[in-house]
This record gives C-alpha cells, sequence and structure tokens, in this order.
C-alpha cells in the first residue's frame, strides 16, 4: 500500500503525505501467511496484504477499490468500503462536500464508472 501511495503516478500530494506522513499512521505487514486461494485470487498484491490485515486486526471496515480485491474480501467475509463510500460517510457528517470532494478526486487518476458515480451523486443507495 506504501509503495501505492509512493508511485510516481500518485498526486503530489499523496506522495509527500506518505513520505512525511502523520504520528498517528501505522504502516504494518501482517504476520498471516496467505492461503492458497487468497494466493490464486487474481488481485495485486497490496489488496492481498490488505486482505491478511483486515482478518488479522478483525478490522471494522476495510477501504478498497480494486473490484477484484473486494470480491475476494466480501468472499472472506470481511466488510468492505470504497472511497467513494468514505466520503459519502464523510458528507453524512457535515465534514465535506460530497460533490466537491468527487471532482477533486476525479481530477487525479481515480476511475469509477460514470453510471454508478451518477447514481451516488443522486444519492441512490447501492
Amino acid at each position: 500500500m506504501r509503495n501505492e501511495l509512493q508511485h510516481p503516478r500518485a498526486p503530489d500530494a499523496v506522495r509527500g503525505w506518505i513520505n512525511e506522513p502523520p504520528q498517528w499512521l501505522q504502516v504494518r505487514a501482517s504476520s498471516l501467511t496467505p492461503d492458497g486461494e487468497l494466493l490464486e485470487a487474481d488481485i495485486e498484491v497490496g489488496e492481498r496484504d490488505a486482505i491478511l490485515l483486515a482478518q488479522e486486526f478483525a478490522a471494522d471496515e476495510l477501504i478498497m477499490d480494486d473490484m477484484g480485491g473486494r470480491r475476494e474480501a466480501e468472499r472472506r467475509r470481511l466488510s468492505v468500503t470504497g472511497t467513494i463510500g468514505v466520503l459519502r460517510a464523510a458528507a453524512k457528517l457535515e465534514l465535506l462536500d460530497f460533490r466537491d470532494a468527487v471532482d477533486r478526486l476525479l481530477r487525479m487518476n481515480f476511475r469509477i464508472d460514470k453510471r454508478l458515480l451518477d447514481r451516488l451523486i443522486r444519492g441512490e443507495e447501492m
């Protein structure tokens, strides 16, 4: 995950943030060994590691946008949300303006199906 945030295509602000992370941030590696099904799943290493950490620490919710990773996490009965879900929750708490946050996100390298995004902006439940 840290590697993804440091990737040259990541926005400058994101790379700067992870290079000088806040004190509350803990970067951890899971002590669990991936099982055969997880190794066989068609997902990237970062998604695999996130699933392992969520399992190991009995996470309340896993934040993951990759569809294959989400399917594998849900198959393992993990609660999963994505970036848009986090933004919607923050908007409900009046911490941000949802449309503005999504517009800013789309100006970066974030991708989402236009039809899904339109439904989310209209406030339809998924």
